[in-house]
């Protein structure tokens, strides 16, 4: 009766795709849909106690999208900063990490620089969650439905090209 939609952050691209599947598919079924939050999703897939649950995206240009989470619960809003400042953020939060998402590969190395064996990380299976999480965040925020052509990407910082023209233009 409701399409759980994955709408960010992530890729503009596919998050584009995501949320225009969804759109298209809950139109022509005549149902509506629920934004679900990729980070959110992530850490859904996981519940290690009293230990700081960090889904990272890879943002390119040495950036991440990221959150965190301790025991189920979100400790701050969606990021997208540097690796080094969002590690920096998150060891104020407790003494073991666990990272997973595609951000995890590329940051690896800075990851164990700054947090050393405080770190732990998904294996390989576990690093992309399926749809099972999403699919619960889905049901359980049911309440927060909206029609096809209000769901809405979430974006956490401008498209590139925006960017280099804004800067191009003096505006950065």
């Amino acid at each position: 009766s409701l399409i759980a939609a994955v709408v960010g952050p992530g890729s503009f691209t596919g998050v584009r795709i995501a949320v225009a599947a969804a759109q298209g598919m809950a139109r022509g079924l005549g149902i509506s849909c629920v934004p679900v939050n990729a980070l959110e999703a992530m850490a859904a897939s996981v519940f290690l106690p009293d230990t700081v649950v960090c889904p990272i995206r890879d943002a390119r240009a040495g950036q991440v999208y990221g959150a965190a989470f301790i025991n189920g619960q979100r400790l701050f809003p969606d990021v997208a900063m540097k690796l080094d400042e969002y590690l920096e953020k998150v060891s104020e939060y407790g003494k073991w990490f666990y990272f997973l998402g595609d951000g995890m590969g590329v940051s690896r190395n800075g990851i164990i620089s700054k947090l050393g064996d405080r770190a732990m990380f998904a294996p390989s299976h576990l690093v992309l969650p399926g749809a099972a999480p999403a699919a619960l965040i889905g049901y359980e925020k049911r309440h927060s439905a909206v029609e096809p052509g209000q769901l809405l990407p979430l974006y956490l910082r401008a498209p590139q090209a925006e960017r280099l023209r804004n800067q191009k233009d003096g505006r950065a």
